[in-house]
């Protein structure tokens, strides 16, 4: 059947202009199905850009007649399996199956929170005030309660954590609206739906929600994980915990607030509790790993532990659950017990101010308890999971022992790229001038630090503006316009985009649009990152280098993600410059280099520019 489907003169071919089958898609979907036959299944396929990967899972699980859930990392790919491949699978097939695309709780409204929702003047600018009207008027009329109708309201707005529907948050089935409940809504159509798509943060959230009111993902029969280089980092994120210093602020605010309704209790303990939990966490922070600390802790468990027993008491729920919350976090955060479960314990500090975070130190151990307890085949892909041409290393990191397969591109990449490192660097806007001269815009430089990226546009931004090229830079706008605009600007003046982390990957910019992609450095993580420190110690005290087992293969995923920015069809050509001379100088390089598409190497600029000219 699936030979039939992917034929020259299968379905597909009738839907799709200028179809020609792809041996390693067929050969994805085949191992696939075979996959599917085995409750515990388990398969990894890393499928290079242009395999077809999505089609070649959907089409194997569409006939196998089971329950799907497929699972992204970004919400890009979610909407493009939704509103794209899926339908386009389905029509080919000749089947109406019922699909849900999902999100997590916290992209609803909860209406006991939009019932009690009334934020003072006072705490109101004139912006702000706009925006709590729009809401106000977006609450009365939203059908489904996704925050992404809220077009101008921003991803950290305040706001919105007084509105959405968080677990920690929700009474279940005791609440008033909870048959209205945007999440039971979901939930309910969640269990008669033929395909789930979801994305891994709510997946995993999912498996850590112990009660059941908390989860909203049903069982299913299978799930595919695409995108699954990216599951060691939302397994560490949604598997661990953190409580802000903007968390206990909005807090404070909700407690002043809600002091009139406290009755029998002192109203000068409840204010004395109220005004102190964020001195005394920020203290905590402050004082974090030094005898002082546990003072601050002492002083503080009291405090949650009277405005818990007086919230309760005047039947605030909402407000006792966020309480308790944060005092189980604290509480686990502050001890030992902690350290003794495998987590580690640190301070970071963001736009939400000072923030105290637990992390796992080994995903793995967590994945094996959750994820991979289920009992359902298990197909895992991305176009970037082997190091070296083994998937062994992203295998011991993510805990799961499972068969294996690695299909490359189907692109000449030995012929429609380059891959320059020069010989003898220079300093680097003299190398991104010479570099940008040579393709006229359509350039992607890729840097590895926010602290480096803004360095290089501040000293070339007027040079390149001079030479009549367009520039932008990452947060200048949301990432889907600011590649809008991109693409645009490079089909009538040349455009180069200054970016860094998140343009390294789930970016599609096809054809001459981007034709060279620059990269600073070897994206290795710093060693002093709390969490990559703890895994390094981790490894260390077992007697192996966390060099070469952990640092050397993440950053060579992460380069293989920057590098595949370049070639995305078969008519694509272009150059990935990598200005750090370690990958050619450093015996480890050679991991680096085995892990990329086979590309023409070029070491001096008058070769680049023979190969440009050959090429354009």
């Amino acid at each position: 059947m699936i030979d039939a489907f992917f034929s020259q003169s299968g379905p597909l071919a009738l839907l799709l202009d200028a179809y020609s089958p792809r041996p390693a898609q067929i050969s994805m979907a085949k191992a696939i199905a075979r996959t599917l036959d085995d409750k515990n299944g388990r398969l990894m396929v890393e499928a290079g850009t242009g395999t077809g990967k999505s089609l070649a899972y959907l089409i194997a699980a569409l006939l196998s007649g089971k329950k799907v859930l497929v699972s992204t990392a970004t919400k890009t790919l979610q909407d493009q399996l939704f509103h794209k491949d899926l339908p386009l699978a389905l029509k080919a097939l000749g089947q109406s199956k019922n699909a849900l695309l999902m999100k997590g709780r916290g992209n609803y409204l909860c209406l006991l929170k939009a019932e009690q929702f009334a934020p003072t003047g006072d705490l109101l600018d004139r912006r702000e005030n706009k925006r709590v009207d729009s809401l106000r008027t977006w609450i009365k009329k939203t059908e489904t309660g996704d925050r992404a109708e809220l077009n101008d309201l921003p991803d950290d707005s305040p706001w919105w954590s007084d509105l959405n529907a968080t677990s920690e948050s929700c009474l279940g089935q005791a609440c008033a609206f909870y048959s209205d409940c945007y999440v039971t809504r979901m939930r309910r159509k969640a269990q008669g739906a033929d395909i789930l798509v979801v994305n891994h943060s709510l997946l995993c959230a999912d498996q850590k929600n112990d009660d059941s009111f908390g989860r909203i993902l049903p069982k299913t029969d299978l799930w595919i994980l695409d995108e699954a280089h990216a599951l060691e980092d939302v397994a560490t994120r949604s598997f661990g915990m953190e409580v802000s210093g903007r968390q206990l602020r909005y807090l404070t605010r909700d407690l002043r607030a809600a002091s009139s309704q406290i009755a029998g209790l002192d109203q000068t303990q409840y204010q004395e509790a109220t005004d102190s939990l964020l001195p005394l966490f920020l203290k905590i922070c402050d004082s974090f790993g030094t005898p002082e600390c546990q003072e601050f802790i002492e002083d503080l468990k009291p405090k949650l532990a009277f405005l818990e027993i007086a919230l309760g008491a005047a039947k605030l729920e909402l407000l006792a659950r966020r309480v308790y919350k944060i005092t189980t976090e604290l509480n686990f955060m502050l001890s030992e017990q902690s350290q003794k479960s495998g987590f580690v314990i640190f301070v970071d500090r963001d736009n939400r101010g000072q923030v105290l975070s637990a992390a796992p130190i080994e995903p793995a151990e967590v994945l094996k308890n959750t994820l991979w307890q289920t009992e359902n085949p298990i197909i895992l892909t991305s176009a970037t999971l082997a190091v070296g041409n083994s998937l062994e290393s992203f295998q011991k990191r993510i805990g799961l022992a499972s068969e294996g397969m690695i299909l490359e591109a189907p692109f000449d990449s030995l012929n429609q790229s380059a891959l320059y490192t020069p010989a003898k660097p220079q300093l680097i806007e003299d190398e991104l001038k010479f570099l940008v001269g040579l393709s006229q815009g359509g350039t992607f430089l890729l840097f590895t630090s926010y602290k480096a990226m803004n360095s290089a546009y501040e000293a070339l931004r007027d040079y390149f503006e001079s030479q009549g090229l367009q520039v932008f830079k990452q947060g200048d706008a949301p990432k889907l316009e600011l590649i809008r605009n991109f693409i645009d600007a490079d089909s009538g003046f040349g455009a180069v985009l200054f970016a860094t982390h998140s343009f390294w990957e789930g970016v599609d910019v096809q054809g001459k649009a981007l034709r060279l992609v620059v990269i600073d450095k070897l994206p290795f993580k710093s060693p002093e990152e709390p969490i990559h420190k703890a895994r390094c110690q981790n490894i260390e005290q077992q007697g192996t280098s966390s060099f070469y087992t952990l640092s050397v293969p993440q950053a060579a995923l992460t380069l293989k993600q920057g590098v595949g920015r370049l070639l995305r069809t078969h008519e694509d050509r272009g150059v990935v410059a990598i200005l750090d001379p370690r990958i050619i100088q450093k015996s480890y390089g050679k991991v680096f280099l085995e892990s990329l598409p086979p590309m023409t190497q070029i070491f001096q600029p008058e070769k680049l520019k023979q190969f440009w000219a050959s090429v354009y």
